[in-house]
């Protein structure tokens, strides 16, 4: 009598065993993003972007106009990350900046960023247009779209003596010891924009 509950038991540990890897199985299927969630993800994700870019872009045009470069890098310093959480926090993600020469060390790419950045750099040098990339990663969706330099960007991206003065640039410094964000001219890649969209 043991022996046949024991036998059992055994039975219905290897029947709850396989019923539950089947169950992993088909939420890994359930996960899959249809073509049609994947427009939605990337208008998503282009929009985040452009709203983002449109608020640091208006807040360091206002500080450059006020009190030139100076106060713009020190602005930039302290507010660049509650303004960008504060749009992401908006729509239920997290929203970065990231790039292979950061000057805030918080914004160094994960593996994964950083494979996206290698191709983007492929692209350009292969004159081909870049697109934004999705990506998922344990569970979450993550949209990648590449950063230019622009004009405005120059003043403090760009090259010392040329576009940042002397004293600009230990301002930098100064804010920004292990900085690495600069020598670009127009229209280089700046880094990538990671939009994290989370279940």
């Amino acid at each position: 009598m043991m022996k046949k509950t024991a036998i059992g038991i055994v039975s219905l540990l290897i029947f709850t065993l396989v019923a539950c890897s089947e169950n992993d199985q088909t939420e890994e299927v359930k996960k899959e993003i249809s073509s049609e969630e994947k427009a939605q993800y990337i208008e998503k994700g282009k929009a985040i972007a452009l709203q983002t870019f449109t608020a640091l872009s208006a807040a360091l045009s206002e500080k450059l106009q006020s009190g030139g470069v100076p106060e713009a890098i020190t602005y930039c310093n302290v507010n660049a990350y509650p303004l960008t959480d504060s749009i992401a926090a908006l729509h239920n993600v997290t929203v970065k900046r990231v790039s292979d020469k950061a000057r805030n060390q918080s914004n160094l790419p994960s593996s994964f960023e950083a494979e996206v950045l290698a191709q983007y750099q492929n692209d350009i040098a292969s004159g081909e247009q870049l697109k934004p990339v999705l990506k998922e990663v344990n569970g979450d969706v993550y949209f990648m779209a590449p950063i230019r330099i622009k004009p405005l960007c120059l003043t403090c991206h760009g090259t010392p003596d040329v576009n940042i003065s002397t004293d600009n640039l230990a301002l930098i410094r100064e804010k920004y010891p292990k900085d690495k964000a600069i020598n670009y001219a127009e229209g280089d890649l700046r880094g990538i924009w990671s939009i994290r969209f989370s279940e």
